[in-house]
């Protein structure tokens, strides 16, 4: 059954790409990472890499803090960042974050609104947000503490070279 937006021989090889990567990663896990690297992740670091190249600047953030309830229990959905960025209560959105985390969420809202007043801030609490760059890819992840990554995953990312 098809899942992803590739087709089924390119999911298929990719599947087993990951498999071979990421051995100790059981069957569903690799599975959920995989489309949610070929959906969202992916697309977006292409898109970035392309911007960086032809000039522009480009700062990434990955949301990681994960639910701690429901079915997205242990994973950080696509979505849940809204939560933080409008303060919402954390019923508002059922993406599994019954916790609540008022520090970070001050602190991500104040960097959206600074962001769309000014183009850029800095996420309170957490190192100072560099510019993306292909020699470094270091983002800033989003988190209970937030952290910056030079290429997190990037092991993962280069599975996808040649693919998007």
């Amino acid at each position: 059954r098809q899942l992803g937006n590739l087709d089924l021989g390119t999911m298929t090889a990719m599947e087993e790409r990951y498999a071979s990567a990421l051995p100790d990663i059981g069957a569903e896990a690799r599975r959920i990472r995989l489309l949610t690297a070929e959906h969202f992740w992916m697309p977006s670091v292409r898109f970035a890499e392309a911007h960086v190249a032809a000039g522009g600047a480009v700062w990434m953030y990955r949301f990681d803090l994960e639910s701690d309830a429901g079915v997205y229990q242990g994973y950080a959905p696509h979505a849940a960042d809204l939560q933080l960025i409008f303060d919402a209560p954390p019923e508002s959105l059922s993406l599994g974050l019954s916790r609540s985390e008022p520090a970070l969420s001050r602190a991500v809202h104040a960097l959206w609104a600074g962001w769309a007043k000014a183009g850029m801030a800095d996420l309170g609490g957490a190192p100072p947000w560099p510019a993306y760059a292909l020699d470094r890819r270091e983002m800033l992840l989003i988190d209970a503490p937030p952290t910056v990554a030079a290429d997190p995953n990037g092991r993962e990312r280069v599975l996808w070279d040649g693919v998007i």
